[in-house]
């Protein structure tokens, strides 16, 4: 039996950051290829114009592996803009 140590089972790590203006529902970041078998998207955090939470949805927000070189980030709401970071974590 083989050992390989835990940080070798990752292949990449690929972060983005996807800006949603007002108005709009989603937006997409580009990254480089990878193996959405084997491929998991992380929320770092998110950043809103909407100081006063007047509309909650412009604070919620997820990310989806949509194919091998496209993240979308998609929200509740179409009011303010905005910011979602992530990073794609690619295994062996």
């Amino acid at each position: 039996m083989s050992y390989t140590p835990y940080a070798r089972t990752i292949k990449s790590l690929q972060y983005f950051t996807i800006a949603i203006t007002n108005g709009n529902g989603s937006n997409t970041a580009t990254i480089t290829s990878v193996d959405t078998t084997k491929t998991v998207i992380h929320l770092l955090g998110h950043s809103t114009a909407d100081n006063n939470a007047t509309y909650p949805g412009t604070r919620m927000g997820y990310l989806t592996l949509t194919n091998a070189t496209t993240v979308t980030a998609t929200r509740g709401t179409t009011v303010d803009g905005l910011t979602i970071s992530g990073v794609a974590v690619e295994h062996y």
